[in-house]
């Protein structure tokens, strides 16, 4: 009985062990941490967009430098957008395994062919290296995922969050899309240059702006000025012939923090009315006529006081 029992306890404290073994094993190749990133050394980040048919766009920069590589044209990047990418990045966190096999990735778009390829240097060092798959949405948590491969593994995992979104996007999505990045409230002053005798100043006294001297209605101005202060734009025009011609519209804004902020209108083709330049964005070129840029900016007198 004696031997019987201990055979029995043996048993049992055998089942125990390997049972321990192999659910610490499980536990143990479950990658709860994906990347390891220092976001102050990152120094670029290479992706294939689907949008762009896999042409690959390059980031690349530090602090509050950053330029855009695609198709050939260097442009200035957009460093809030670029520093969400990379604190998403350095975020990334597996919720569970999707799959474990490669006959597995077609269903997640993870495949090399379907994936986006994302690389991410640290100097010379290779920091991250992963593919993203689809975007799915659990409607019953109303919770946002995404699917990932770290390259060279099998594994597929579920990634909380909209990472696969952040990369594919549209080249001009990633560029400086600045107009006007400031706030109303440090500006005393924006005067209107227009053509003929259609111009007219708008300043501060107090607490209340004035056109021309004379009280309006502060709830159109307050909308207007909030519109315009941070005013973006992806109407972007590249082959912009140089000198432009004489600017026929400028708004200055003076700003007690910022300085002088300019935004000219010169005559441009009967696609783009005119271009619009900044002196927040001093390298691109805007389109007056796409997304109605020229009348978001250059509003008539008659919108804050009745003729």
């Amino acid at each position: 009985m004696k031997t019987k029992t201990l055979l029995i306890i043996f048993v049992i404290l055998l089942v125990f062990v390997i049972g321990s073994f192999f659910l610490k094993k499980g536990e143990s190749s479950f990658r709860n941490e994906l990347v390891t990133l220092d976001s102050a050394r990152v120094s670029s980040i290479v992706f294939t967009p689907k949008v762009t048919g896999k042409k690959e766009i390059t980031l690349s920069g530090e602090g509050n430098n950053w330029k855009m590589l695609y198709d050939g044209k260097t442009t200035d990047a957009d460093v809030k957008l670029i520093q969400q990418i990379i604190s998403e990045i350095k975020h990334i966190r597996a919720e569970r395994v999707a799959a474990t096999g490669e006959d597995k990735w077609k269903a997640f778009d993870i495949t090399d062919s379907a994936g986006i390829h994302v690389k991410v240097m640290q100097g010379n060092k290779t920091a991250a290296d992963f593919v993203v798959g689809k975007f799915s949405y659990n409607q019953a948590s109303r919770t946002p995922y995404s699917y990932l491969r770290i390259k060279g593994d099998k594994e597929v995992f579920s990634i909380a969050g909209y990472i696969s979104m952040l990369f594919n996007r549209q080249p001009n999505l990633y560029r400086n899309k600045v107009i006007v990045d400031s706030k109303r409230n440090t500006w005393t002053k924006l005067a209107f240059h227009y053509p003929a005798d259609s111009s007219f100043v708008m300043s501060k006294q107090g607490t209340q702006w004035m056109v021309d001297g004379i009280a309006t209605d502060s709830n159109k101005i307050t909308g207007f000025l909030n519109s315009l202060a941070q005013l973006r734009s992806t109407s972007f025009v590249d082959d912009v012939k140089k000198p432009l011609s004489p600017a026929e519209f400028s708004l200055q804004i003076e700003d007690d923090k910022s300085g002088l902020i300019t935004i000219s209108a010169s005559p441009a083709d009967s696609i783009n009315k005119q271009i619009i330049t900044t002196s927040m964005n001093k390298d691109a070129f805007f389109s007056g006529a796409k997304e109605n840029l020229f009348s978001k900016i250059f509003v008539p007198k008659s919108r804050f006081i009745s003729q």
